[in-house]
């Protein structure tokens, strides 16, 4: 079976337009690929599938549009075709379900219906209408005019071009206007030069596109930045761009969201550094004002000058003795507190890694004395700065001399 849409036509004269017809068998599961067509106001759509299949029965052929029901032609007297005529301005999923010996198989062709008036399809903004309209043989240029009353009289010439296109900006929001277009006709060895109106037709502008607020930015688990912001009043917003920057003056977008969408979460952070962000109502070209900028700080630097020493303190008391390992560092302008982890070396790991290491203390001092430390063995201390976002530096390794054994027969005398 082949599947077409093949010809338009409005008010009788033949409309240019794309179709694509496929091939398929009907004892098969036929296909029709229609990809991007586009037929305007007034046309009328012939659906045509061409039944080729000489083993086939078929014995009706039923068009639906999604899931209505638009025609069945019941025993082929109209070539199992079918006419729609002046669907709405849409795009249109439709079907074409042929019965052969009792077993249905169907195709599916989608395309798009749109209406334009005289002035093309206009793209309406808030500030602007840009539209379009054909061009007229022999036109040198064209002359705009527009006003607020549809009366021609009243109308001012705003512009006068040479492409058939104009983006007319500045305009007031929510406001009706009106538009006629004029081609100028130049004077030839016969006849003056004249002015012919080629199209007219009236847009109202669309209310103020309000942006996005109190966006808030902040640290999540495993890198990630949430951030959340209040929906824009307008009621046609079409979404909300996500822009980020590392420095809070180049933005760069890195996502968009829905309508009715006004959370995000940054998976990939572009800097360990602070980063930046905005969001940007947007409807269709339009783009609202950004909101206020929020920025979530990356971690702070690692602690350095770090230095370890072990210190033994005998007891003239009771013939005993303490020790600890007592580990400084220099401390980070934004840090907040500084974790110390530890791990002990062995004869099969003389350097434990910090991945090896285990937590000993939290600690908002840029010290740390370990009381617990084993004599005779040798110990890797890391330390690592935390902001009050809980982002953490890279670790410092402190190195430290193995601490003594024990002594033993102490004694004291006066």
């Amino acid at each position: 079976m082949v599947a077409s849409v093949t010809k338009a036509t409005d008010n009788g004269s033949a409309i240019s337009h794309n179709s694509a017809p496929v091939t398929g068998r009907v004892d098969g599961p036929p296909t029709i690929t229609l990809n991007d067509s586009t037929f305007t106001d007034g046309d009328t759509i012939s659906l045509n599938p061409d039944i080729s299949d000489p083993d086939s029965v078929i014995t009706s052929v039923a068009f639906y549009n999604g899931s209505t029901l638009l025609h069945t032609d019941a025993d082929g007297s109209d070539g199992w075709s079918y006419d729609w005529t002046s669907p709405s301005s849409a795009n249109h999923t439709v079907s074409a379900v042929a019965t052969e010996n009792g077993t249905t198989v169907s195709t599916t062709a989608t395309f798009t219906y749109v209406a334009t008036g005289p002035l093309g399809n206009p793209i309406i903004q808030a500030n602007g209408i840009d539209f379009n309209w054909n061009a007229v043989d022999g036109a040198d240029d064209y002359t705009v005019y527009r006003g607020t009353s549809s009366t021609t009289t009243l109308m001012t010439a705003i512009t006068t071009i040479a492409d058939t296109s104009f983006d007319d900006i500045g305009l007031s929001t929510s406001t009706l206007y009106y538009y006629r277009i004029a081609a100028n006709i130049p004077a030839t060895d016969t006849d003056p030069a004249s002015q012919t109106e080629i199209g007219s037709d009236s847009f109202t502008t669309r209310a103020a596109l309000s942006a996005a607020s109190s966006l808030t930015a902040s640290n999540a688990a495993e890198g990630k930045v949430n951030l959340s912001w209040t929906a824009s009043t307008t009621s046609d917003v079409d979404g909300y761009e996500i822009q980020a920057s590392t420095d809070g003056t180049t933005w760069n977008e890195i996502g968009t969201t829905g309508p009715s969408t006004t959370t995000y979460t940054d998976t990939s952070p572009t800097t360990d550094d602070t980063n930046y962000y905005r969001i940007v109502a947007y409807r269709g070209p339009e783009s609202a004002d950004p909101t206020s900028s929020a920025s979530v700080a990356g971690p702070p630097p690692a602690p350095s000058a770090a230095d370890g020493s072990f210190v033994s303190t005998a007891s003239t008391v009771d013939q005993s003795y303490s020790h600890e390992i007592e580990l400084s560092w220099t401390g980070s302008d934004s840090a907040t507190q500084y974790k110390v982890y530890r791990a002990a070396a062995s004869p099969s790991n003389t350097q434990p890694s910090f991945a090896s290491a285990s937590l000993l203390s939290n600690t908002t001092l840029a010290s740390f004395a370990d009381t617990a430390a084993v004599p005779g063995i040798i110990y890797s201390y890391f330390v690592q700065a935390f902001n009050s976002a809980g982002k953490a530096s890279s670790p410092t390794k402190i190195e430290t001399p193995m601490t003594p054994d024990a002594p033993t027969d102490l004694w004291a005398s006066n």
